[in-house]
């Protein structure tokens, strides 16, 4: 019986969550702080991808950025190689590493996301590499090895090459430590 309740509880606030109305939507917020589980990571990302009003989004974005739900990563992850979200993917990267996630198995997706994003989509992705605790995955890292590399031979005058030189820095030591 306390597993419906919460499954209703859990879709209604979802529900809330996607009206559109403000003060439903500020209420809902409210509410997940409480009911926090992983089911509410995506509606949250949808939200904060599709918001104008830049105070709920604030909101939205601590609480991103402080998750520690089971299953988080997870959904995190799955968003961030979604072209759904392609235009937040550095709030994203943002949002793995300030919630303490380890996406070892996933460098390869944060490499490409790196040389493919904006500056600031490619500096997430390098404080999230090098936060990153170890072991990590040798297909993923040879993986995101390739994409860096390949980025460096074909980008000799890019903006923010350094930046991925560094990348590829950190990319080595693991490689190095295996």
């Amino acid at each position: 019986m306390e597993m419906e309740n919460q499954k209703k509880s859990t879709i209604k606030v979802v529900s809330d969550l996607r009206s559109g109305d403000s003060k439903t939507v500020l209420a809902a917020i409210k509410k997940i702080d409480q009911l926090a589980n992983e089911a509410f990571v995506l509606p949250l990302l949808e939200f904060y991808r599709d918001t104008e009003d830049e105070s709920a989004k604030e909101t939205v974005k601590e609480m991103l950025s402080t998750l520690k739900v089971s299953g988080g990563e997870d959904v995190l992850v799955r968003a961030l190689g979604s072209l759904d979200f392609a235009q937040i993917q550095g709030d994203i990267l943002f949002f793995i590493w300030h919630s303490g996630f380890q996406p070892v198995d996933h460098i390869h997706l944060v490499c490409k996301i790196a040389v493919e994003g904006e500056f600031m989509t490619a500096f997430e992705a390098l404080t999230l590499i090098e936060s990153l605790g170890g072991p990590v995955n040798d297909d993923s890292l040879m993986e995101g090895l390739m994409s860096v590399r390949g980025f460096l031979a074909d980008n000799k005058e890019h903006p923010h090459r350094e930046l991925i030189f560094n990348l590829f820095q950190v990319l080595s030591t693991f490689e190095n430590q295996g």
